[in-house]
């Protein structure tokens, strides 16, 4: 565990990370601070097939799983 205390946009790009190592596809990051009240950024990717998203989704929840504090 990192003893690092990360922002919304470092675990953004960390996920953005986690997504590619899985070749998730056409990866974007959306800043909605000052937009939303329920988060500060989306990750959007795109997957091939529905395993495919399967896999990507549970990257993305390790990674988050690994820098909760």
């Amino acid at each position: 565990m990192n003893d690092k205390k990360l922002t919304s946009l470092d675990l953004a790009k960390a996920a953005r990370t986690a997504l590619d190592d899985k070749k998730g596809g056409d990866i974007v990051i959306l800043d909605v601070r000052g937009i939303s009240d329920v988060t500060d950024f989306y990750v959007v990717a795109t997957g091939n097939n529905n395993p495919h998203l399967k896999a990507l989704m549970a990257e993305c929840k390790r990674m988050l799983e690994d820098h909760r504090g």
